[in-house]
């Protein structure tokens, strides 16, 4: 008897919300103005008017916002044809051949960030050179790889692990992405 008694208490609240809350007063969903019967036609609410093409509003700033300082970050103006992008897309293809002219099969890559102002082999920034990515030729001599960097890598070092060519290389990047990066040692 315990047990029936709460929820026979839950079926009651349920059913008296249910129905409104068992008022002896009449309530009506219909909305003011509308008709009860079974055969309503008419929509409530006024059609709209057609109007004239709305012209697209203009997102440049005033002069003075464009010469003055912020104060917060709903004062800035980035130009449209700004880049969000904080990373470019290289795609590297490597190859190599050895003395004989042969492709440089299961050869050692190396791939490295080094600063844009390198440009000769006696630079000491050579040796603070960030290692990007490392791999092996296939049977073509070819190493192939998309690599994804930071947007502000200008210049990589390639590396290659072959005896008897030059086996390094200072490579420029672009701004392009995604940036294909050829290079042949031989």
């Amino acid at each position: 008897m315990k047990l029936y008694i709460p929820a026979i208490l839950t079926l009651y609240c349920c059913l008296s919300i249910g129905c409104g809350g068992g008022s002896s007063t009449s309530a009506s969903s219909a909305p003011t103005g509308a008709s009860t019967a079974a055969n309503i036609t008419a929509p409530l609410e006024p059609t709209p008017t057609p109007t004239s093409a709305v012209k697209a509003p203009s997102y440049t700033p005033s002069q003075e916002r464009l010469t003055g300082e912020a104060t917060d970050s709903t004062e800035l103006y980035i130009e449209e044809s700004f880049n969000f992008d904080s990373t470019k897309t290289l795609v590297l293809r490597i190859t190599g051949t050895d003395l004989s002219g042969s492709p440089a099969a299961g050869t050692r890559i190396k791939v490295k960030q080094v600063d844009a102002l390198v440009s000769s082999w006696d630079n000491p920034q050579l040796s603070e050179a960030a290692l990007l990515t490392t791999g092996t030729t296939n049977d073509s001599g070819e190493f192939i790889r998309t690599l994804e960097v930071a947007g502000d890598v200008e210049k990589l070092l390639l590396e290659i692990s072959l005896l008897g060519v030059e086996n390094r290389a200072l490579v420029a990047l672009t701004n392009s992405s995604p940036q294909p990066i050829t290079y042949h040692f031989q």
